[in-house]
Parts: C-alpha cells; structure tokens; sequence
C-alpha cells in the first residue's frame, strides 16, 4: 500500500487550520474523489466517530475517525482501508499541515487519485484569510 506525504503552509493560526481541517463538512475539500462527508455515529471531533461518504462516482462508504488529538491530527480509514492523516504545527509565517494519504487503488488509478490530492493540499491555503494577522 503506497504512501505519499504532502505538505502546505497555510497563513493562520493553528486553532483556525485544525478546527477547518477536522470540520467532517470540509473532508471533501481535501480528500480526493469524495463528493460529501457526514457524521453518522458519535460525535465531531472524537476518535470512534463514523464518517458516511459519497465518492464522485455516486458511491456510500463508511470510514471512521481512528485517532484525534486536538489542534495536533486526527486520523480517518475508509473502508477500503484508504487513510487520510492530517497533522497541523505552528510555524513562522502560520501553520504547516503534512496529510499523508495510503491506501490501494488499482494501477491505472493511483496517478490520478495521487494528483489530486496533492493539488486539493496545496489549495488549502486559499481557503483563509490572505495574511497572518497578529493576535
């Protein structure tokens, strides 16, 4: 099972970045071929929690949140045993996020899905404010 890392400065703070990247309503904005994500059992935020999401191509998948630490990462596995890690550390200039993505899709696909997760990562610092504002 391949895994690739991916890392982006984004221009925030690391509460703002980890509250958007662990938001379940904003998985689909970085996880490649997801349409939607809801949480279907337990509660935002919490290891254990249950993710139903629906891929481009109309398919329901289950996943589950396997490891959360506040303002640090949090974890998700697909069914298909695609995982999906997000880590957040305050650095000069705002916050570096490493997603790490594994899992294992057929040859033909695994350029594509790779591809677009890397693009989906490196656009994530268009979703905050232009500049750091000093707190």
């Amino acid at each position: 099972m391949p895994t690739r890392e991916c890392r982006v400065l984004v221009p925030a703070h690391l509460p703002e970045v980890f509250d958007f990247l662990s938001s379940v309503s904003n998985v689909p904005l970085f996880a490649p071929g997801i349409d939607d994500a809801v949480l279907v059992g337990g509660a935002q935020g919490l290891q254990g929690a249950s993710l139903g999401l629906r891929t481009r191509r109309g398919r329901e998948l289950r996943a589950q949140i396997t490891h959360f630490h506040q303002d640090e990462s949090w974890t998700v596995v697909d069914e298909r045993s695609t995982v999906l890690q997000m880590q957040v550390e305050a650095v000069a200039g705002g916050t570096l996020v490493t997603s790490t993505l594994s899992g294992s899709w057929r040859p033909e696909r695994e350029k594509g899905v790779v591809a677009e997760w890397e693009r989906l990562i490196a656009e994530l610092p268009t979703r905050f404010a232009p500049a750091l504002v000093a707190r």
